[in-house]
């Protein structure tokens, strides 16, 4: 997804490639720190986008994009040029970008200066002065140096001269909070990236890897020179040289030149006038430079790894003689949404080092084949519907098609895919989903034919191929583990439900712009486990966003949150409301309050439907409000889900918001009324697990909830098989409760379980087993009640499966991530 900002920068459309804006093709960023010349920075992007749309009128010159980048990073593009093109029948507008800060730097003119002893902080701030670029990090010094500006250069030209005079490395971007940029940023580091033993072999038979170069710039003996001195000449370093101005490598000339004539070029930095440190810098180029130049290019899919600018890899290239291993950096990277395939990292050598004992060869092309296998299967699909015969009924016996059509990236792939793939759900006006319909409609393929029976209904379709989500190598060693003991632990009789709360899921939030990241990390977690594991439900316990955003932003948000867990699963979802679901904290510290920036229910309900479990049953009198249970007759059990934050929305004078559900906690009466009368009617032999996004009222925290008395006495009347009368007097939360179970007998609750205080506990209470469980977001609200959460590691995210055993009264809790698995007996 980008995101379209005019020419002051402030939101003004969307390009997404799930509807939820206007669609893009082609586009490709490629970001760069370096070429076999030295360092040297660049960021582009192109992308096209059809004509016809709103948005196609802001792909224009002096409007920008913003993209969050596969490293948590906002970048910023201002479009510079913009032609007409045509993608097979689409007409569209083709935009050339750049990074905003190479535009803001070309039409700066930095005024000339002569700076002594200036270290590298003083001459990057110095060209940047009056662009409104900041200096966020800057953890590379370089030592002081005495540096002229000379007249007439703008401040690109001067950022070049000083990356590769400092051999800096940069990292240009944009602060963003509530959908808005807020500051410009630029780092100067010595280093980007990492070094995580990443390691690539090239052979010239290997699978998506291409190695580019020659030895057209090789050089055994190179001539070093510096700047102008005051009498004209150009420093050199005879007087430290022993009256040489070159410097020759005999080695390399034998290994690569077959010991004959030296190979000479030279090379010049006119910045440094110092014999002693133009020497210096004169072994380091040539160090560069004696031997053949490659640089090794490869599909990230083959890499089972993201890697980012700059980190550091190990090539192993066994088509030179001896076997070469260098040391090599991420100096390129090539990303694409629109076509994952484009996505590449170009790997450029530094410094050669030792060589190493190479691995197998027909070993490491059995595990490029392999790799290249796992993603080509790992691609998404994207699904759309076409319906040529309208959708009215003329009569009872008129027949309409609806046809699914299957894209991966541009290319549609409907033809390739076997006929049951297609999953068919007709979901009724009631919101029940029928089953016997799906049934009749298995194995029928892309097309199907459908009459009055289906008027009113809502008909999908969902692919399930049985691909798996691509997750990290240490979050898939927790998986593994997760399976192993789940398969102790599962039998025939079994219910496992995947309980995953308080993902906090934001594009720009104030607790961080890596949330977004992160939390669609760990919900693709819960989903590659229901491609591996028996899960009968997965339910999502709320705080699904963080709800700090503009309103614009945070239902864009929250849709492409609830749709990354649903579409990878292959296990049925449901979403539990949480208290940053509606956005109130937002509204309440930075709109006034207003109303107008609050999600209201059924604008989250409209969103959730479509990702919804169709077997979840809804209180058909409120489906907004998203509480509700589903049956599992096989194990006897019912899933309640309950809404713990269901306040009213009253709009006061002002167009302020009466009660924010932010801090609220509460139960209203239609939805207690359905608890007694309707969701725990059942019969005796049959349990209840219960999810709620905040514990009960007087657990594990001492927040107050809004009617809690009632819902106790509900539960405690259906665990003890008698009656109840209660109310509730609180203003706009009034509510009057009769149940009556003696006729079904005791009931039986199995567990209470929450999420809402990211930390783990448990205890019993009225008879009542409640369990919580630590958030999945990795926020450490609670020091000493929560484990260490160190990001990019397994630990950082964690959740639970909850296998019940309904013969032995047991309940399995298998922990994904940080914490520990924990049984309780209820």
């Amino acid at each position: 997804m980008y995101l379209i900002l005019d020419q002051n920068l402030n939101p003004c459309g969307v390009l997404d490639l799930h509807g939820r804006g206007c669609k893009f093709y082609d586009d490709l960023r490629s970001t760069k720190i370096a070429d076999d010349q030295g360092k040297i920075w660049s960021d582009a992007l192109e992308i096209s986008v059809p004509t016809g749309y709103r948005e196609t009128a802001f792909m224009t010159y002096g409007y920008h994009l913003l993209k969050q980048g596969n490293d948590g990073y906002f970048y910023c593009y201002r479009i510079y040029s913009v032609e007409d093109d045509v993608i097979g029948p689409v007409h569209v507008k083709k935009a050339q970008c750049l990074n905003l800060l190479a535009w803001d730097l070309t039409h700066k003119i930095v005024p000339a200066k002569n700076m002594v002893n200036a270290t590298s902080q003083d001459l990057f701030g110095y060209i940047l002065q009056g662009s409104g670029w900041e200096i966020g990090e800057n953890y590379f010094y370089g030592g002081s140096n005495s540096f002229e500006f000379s007249t007439g250069n703008n401040a690109q030209y001067w950022l070049d001269q000083l990356t590769n005079q400092f051999s800096a490395e940069i990292r240009a971007y944009a602060e963003v909070y509530n959908g808005k940029i807020i500051r410009k940023v630029i780092d100067f580091v010595d280093e980007l990236g990492e070094s995580k033993g990443y390691r690539i072999e090239y052979a010239h038979n290997l699978q998506g890897i291409t190695r580019t170069g020659s030895d057209q710039e090789m050089y055994t003996k190179l001539y070093v020179y510096g700047g102008q001195k005051s009498d004209g000449t150009l420093a050199s370093i005879a007087s430290v040289n022993g009256g040489r101005e070159y410097l020759v490598d005999d080695d390399a000339n034998d290994q690569y030149n077959n010991g004959g004539p030296y190979l000479e070029g030279y090379v010049v930095n006119d910045q440094i006038l110092n014999p002693n440190g133009l020497l210096d810098w004169g072994k380091e180029q040539l160090g560069k430079y004696n031997h053949p130049k490659y640089n090794y290019t490869v599909d990230v899919a083959h890499l089972g790894y993201q890697p980012n600018l700059g980190d550091h890899f190990q090539i192993v290239d066994f088509e030179m003689q001896p076997e070469l291993t260098i040391s090599a950096r991420a100096i390129q990277i090539d990303e694409s949404e629109a076509n994952p395939s484009n996505n590449k990292i170009t790997v450029g050598e530094f410094i050669e080092i030792v060589a190493v004992t190479p691995e197998i060869v027909q070993d490491l092309q059995a595990k490029a084949k392999a790799a290249q296998d796992a993603a080509e299967k790992a691609k998404g699909y994207k699904v759309e519907y076409f319906t040529p015969d309208g959708t009215d009924f003329a009569d009872v016996t008129s027949q309409k098609r609806v046809i699914v059509r299957v894209y991966q990236g541009k290319d549609e792939v409907t033809s390739t895919l076997d006929q049951s793939v297609f999953i068919w759900q007709k979901i009724n006006p009631d919101g029940t989903y029928d089953q016997e319909w799906a049934n009749a409609h298995k194995g029928v393929g892309n097309v199907i034919s459908v009459g009055i029976e289906v008027a009113g209904c809502t008909i999908r379709c969902k692919l399930d191929d049985g691909n798996l989500p691509a997750i990290d190598i240490y979050f898939k060693n927790g998986i593994d583990f997760v399976v192993d003991e789940l398969a102790q632990v599962q039998t025939g009789n079994t219910l496992s439900v995947a309980f995953i709360t308080d993902t906090h899921y934001a594009t720009a939030s104030k607790n961080g712009n890596n949330l977004k990241s992160r939390s669609t990390l760990h919900m693709q977690n819960v989903a590659y486990l229901t491609n591996r594991a028996k899960i009968d439900l997965v339910v999502h316990g709320g705080d699904l966003v963080d709800g700090d955003e503009q309103k614009n932003l945070m239902l864009t948000d929250f849709e492409d949150a609830a749709e990354s867990l649903y579409s990878a699963s292959a296990a049925p979802v449901v979403y539990l409301n949480g208290n940053h679901d509606d956005n109130s904290w937002y509204a309440h510290d930075l709109d006034k309050n207003l109303m107008r920036s609050v999600l209201q229910p059924a604008e989250r309900y409209a969103i959730l439907s479509k990702y919804m479990d169709p077997a979840f049953i809804l209180n058909p009198a409120e489906k907004e409000r998203l509480y509700g249970y589903k049956d599992f007759p096989a194990q006897k059990i019912r899933i309640i889900c309950l809404n713990s934050f269901d306040n009213p929305y009253i709009t006061q004078s002002g167009g302020t918001n009466k009660y924010p559900s932010q801090w609220s906690s509460a139960f209203r009466n239609p939805q207690l009324n359905w608890l007694a009368n309707t969701a725990l009617k059942l019969p005796n032999d049959w349990g209840v697990l219960i999810f709620t996004h905040a514990p009960l009222q007087g657990t594990f925290n001492s927040d107050a909830q809004i009617n809690s008395p009632v819902l106790y006495g509900i539960l405690s009347a259906f665990v003890n098989g008698t009656t109840y009368t209660g109310s509730g007097s609180t203003a706009d939360y009034t509510c009057s409760v009769s149940a009556d179970f003696t006729s079904q007998g005791k009931g039986q609750v199995i567990a209470v379980i929450s999420g809402h205080i990211h930390y783990d506990s448990s205890m019993t209470k009225n008879g009542m087993l409640l369990i919580q469980t630590l958030d999945s977001l990795a926020r450490n609200d609670y020091a000493g009640k929560m484990p260490d959460r160190p990001i990019i590691t397994l630990e950082e995210d964690a959740w639970d499966v909850f296998t019940i055993d309904r013969a032995s009264r047991k309940i399995y809790a298998t922990r994904f991530g940080a914490g520990s698995s924990r049984v309780f007996s209820y």
